[in-house]
């Protein structure tokens, strides 16, 4: 009997990551909507409208720790974009033009999914490819919390971004979003997400 292989971790996440891309390449294939979001962003949102999302800057590193990202960032700054701005941000905006790199291609978006909670360069970053592109932008303006606890105002705008945040999905996909876990969601749904949102939204405001 042939001994089995045991796979390492990095085995596990070379894995995950080639199916997370193969499965954003194969939606984009067959006409599917695929959605560049920023890490630490609202995604239970995508995921309960079943939409295949992408994350650039993991793209941007993986670039990076292949030691491509020089091709992307010098053509970002040829067309004018600043040296000072992060690194992610010029690889991302550099492939967008150029559209492949040896460590891996991701499917270009039809949907721009951002939160400034990471950094206020993702502003203008996919703001920038929104227009480029000419495809919607979904922008969550973060407040910062100057205390431990939360201020009910800041709450109230959260609150409101989500609200339109579903509004906006719901016209974009055609479809009502669906608050409740349903066991056929193809985009397996964490079960995090109900509890997550009604936080902000109780139920009599959907």
């Amino acid at each position: 009997m042939a001994e089995e292989k045991i796979l390492t971790s990095k085995d596990l996440l070379n894995e995950l990551t080639a199916k997370h891309y193969q499965t954003a390449l194969q939606a984009k294939a067959e006409g599917r909507p695929v959605v560049w979001a920023t890490s630490i962003c609202p995604n239970e949102l995508l995921d309960a409208m079943d939409l295949v999302t992408v994350y650039p800057e993991n793209h941007a590193a993986a670039i990076g720790a292949r030691k491509e990202a020089m091709k992307f960032i010098e053509y970002a700054e040829g067309i004018g974009h600043s040296a000072d701005i992060c690194s992610y941000a010029r690889v991302n905006m550099g492939y967008v033009d150029l559209q492949h790199a040896e460590a891996q291609d991701i499917p270009l978006p039809d949907l721009i999914f951002s939160s400034t909670n990471i950094c206020n360069t993702v502003l203008k970053w996919y703001e920038n490819i929104a227009k480029k592109l000419n495809i919607p932008l979904i922008l969550f303006d973060m407040p910062f919390n100057h205390t431990y606890e939360v201020a009910d105002n800041a709450t109230a705008y959260i609150r409101g971004q989500l609200e339109n945040a579903i509004r906006q999905l719901e016209e974009f996909t055609g479809r009502k979003m669906q608050m409740e876990v349903k066991p056929e969601c193809s985009g397996s749904l964490p079960p995090i997400f109900p509890a997550r949102i009604s936080m902000l939204m109780p139920e009599e405001a959907i």
